[in-house]
């Protein structure tokens, strides 16, 4: 039985982060309306527990997710262009006290029309989105569709898988202590200080490489002579083009066959440097080593999720906060270090796979020609590369921010 409130924990990382939005655009192709289109994308915030949710953050600094009678999301019909939508949207906090945690817009351009989504990192991952994007799909194909409960990383789950060592859970402990003697709850007025702040003189910045036909076919038969993974060879050639990079940032999904609209990620950090001094084959096979040590190790993969159980919610949020508005604080000012959120401690690249994308490209009534995912460009990473491939195409989008 769902529940009706539900306690969230890695999730409120992204509450204070100004620019958390992750988007996906679908294309289809075929004698489908615009309003049909909306209503396939109304029944679809119906059909899962997350976008018929609002949330709620509590005097003591706890935040849940809570169940409402009606969704808040929201759909459109738009004729912009979707990067043109996506800048004007992205400087317009989300009502997520309200229950906005997803934006649709739907633009038509002829016999073609794009689904563009922009959800909020809150209400669910990547994948969660891609999930939702199928629902809509279905629907509009009037296939039955099963509604599908919220699942969240839970504090018990992770408080003894992540590998913290005893002296850093210490540490977490004493600074938490320390910030008990000036704890501060943060509410919405913050949220949208912070958020008016970041965007006043910003916008995100998009670019695309598409690898198709033999290109795709040569890039996989290198993958595996060198036998390596097609992620850590994309890697490899992103720290090639950035050698100044030393630390990544790779999501890792924690999903499994999970179908909900949910965020279910942790995260990596992977510290490696391209070595100028090696060819590119010698770097690949320490890149690709060094990737798959982290990414199968639970302790590791669980140590962001375990971080945050130790860490007072408030603090966590603090940290965040102190990148976009300053204030004097001892215990804020090491949080943030901790986050990775004063220079050199930064991600340099974010590295988002999402593989191979697997809904259907013929339907009944329409086709669709293109499906284009985009991470979010979390604050404590300068650029984030999102990887998919959706019917013989891979796209590699970069996502970062500049000023305007």
């Amino acid at each position: 039985m769902e529940k009706k409130r539900i306690e969230l924990l890695l999730e409120r990382t992204f509450i204070f982060d100004p620019n958390v939005y992750m988007t996906i655009v679908v294309t289809i192709e075929g004698d489908v309306g615009e309003e049909e289109i909306c209503e396939a994308v109304r029944k679809a915030y119906t059909q899962n527990q997350t976008t018929m949710s609002k949330i709620v953050l509590d005097e003591q600094g706890k935040l849940y997710q809570e169940m409402m009678q009606e969704s808040g999301c929201k759909v459109f019909v738009d004729s912009r262009d979707w990067q043109e939508i996506m800048h004007e949207n992205e400087r317009k906090p989300f009502r997520i006290k309200e229950g906005e945690l997803v934006r649709t817009f739907v633009i038509p351009r002829g016999t073609q029309k794009d689904i563009y989504l922009m959800a909020h990192h809150v209400a669910c991952d990547g994948g969660g989105l891609l999930i939702l994007a199928e629902d809509i799909l279905d629907n509009l194909q009037g296939k039955e569709v099963a509604y599908k409960p919220t699942k969240v990383i839970a504090e018990k789950s992770v408080i003894k898988r992540g590998n913290l060592k005893f002296i850093e859970k210490l540490a977490l402990k004493n600074l938490n202590k320390k910030w008990g003697k000036e704890k501060r709850v943060f509410g919405w007025d913050v949220y949208d200080k912070v958020h008016e702040e970041f965007w006043k003189n910003k916008q995100s910045e998009i670019s695309f490489t598409w690898i198709e036909g033999t290109e795709l076919e040569k890039l996989k038969e290198e993958c595996k002579k060198a036998g390596v993974t097609v992620n850590s060879y994309l890697t490899a050639k992103l720290m090639q083009k950035y050698p100044e990079c030393k630390k990544l940032g790779i999501p890792v999904s924690v999903r499994g066959e999970e179908r909900s609209i949910s965020c279910l990620i942790s995260s990596a950090p992977v510290y490696s440097k391209y070595d100028t001094s090696k060819d590119f084959s010698e770097n690949l096979a320490t890149i690709n080593e060094t990737i798959k040590k982290e990414l199968t190790s639970e302790g590791a993969i669980y140590r962001i999720p375990q971080f945050v159980a130790y860490t007072d919610p408030t603090l966590l949020e603090a940290g965040y906060i102190q990148n976009v508005i300053k204030f004097e604080s001892s215990p804020v000012d090491s949080m943030a270090r901790v986050l990775g959120l004063y220079g050199d401690e930064r991600y340099e690249l974010g590295i988002t796979n999402l593989k191979e994308i697997t809904f259907p490209s013929d339907y009944d009534r329409f086709k669709v020609t293109g499906v284009i995912p985009v991470a979010p460009l979390i604050a404590t990473t300068e650029k984030v590369f999102t990887i998919s491939t959706y019917n013989g195409k891979m796209l590699i989008a970069e996502n970062k921010v500049k000023q305007r």
